[in-house]
């Protein structure tokens, strides 16, 4: 059987460089605008897939 050391000094070394590098970079800004980048384009996604719904009414049936 295997047993692991963890050093928690490190780790909670690792989890506040984490934490502070991800308030430098805006992650979580970064993250609500790809968000809303992706909903927005999910729109026009939509709109067409309806138009070919209407156009083709016995294909999806």
């Amino acid at each position: 059987m295997t047993k692991f050391n963890i050093d928690l000094d490190a780790l909670k070394r690792l989890a506040h460089f984490i934490a502070q590098r991800s308030a430098e970079d805006r992650i979580p800004q970064v993250a609500g605008s790809l968000t809303f980048t992706t909903v927005l384009s999910l729109v026009p996604l939509a709109t067409v897939a309806f138009a070919l719904f209407t156009v083709f009414p016995l294909l999806f049936h």
